[in-house]
């Protein structure tokens, strides 16, 4: 449920009179404003995860993709020199 201003001014105002000024305010500074996504620690864990695998399949594609370079290279070096020398 979305909270409005006024009921977050409420609040400040009734955090104020009852814990006093200083406290109320750092009550509410530290409360964070309306309608604001807050991540949790699991959709942080959810969030690390896919990223964790999502690197590790690039890394492996990369990998795949230099072993196939070299072999390619490889070849076509041992094939200048057989015709080179041969």
């Amino acid at each position: 449920m979305a909270e409005s201003e006024p009921r977050r001014l409420a609040l400040h105002q009734a955090a104020r009179d009852v814990l006093g000024e200083e406290e109320g305010d750092t009550l509410m500074a530290l409360s964070p404003p309306a309608n604001t996504d807050i991540a949790t620690m699991q959709a942080l864990e959810v969030l690390r995860s896919g990223l964790g695998a999502e690197i590790e399949r690039a890394t492996n594609r990369m990998l795949r993709w230099s072993i196939g370079s070299m072999v390619v290279l490889q070849g076509s070096t041992v094939g200048l020199l057989s015709l080179i020398l041969g």
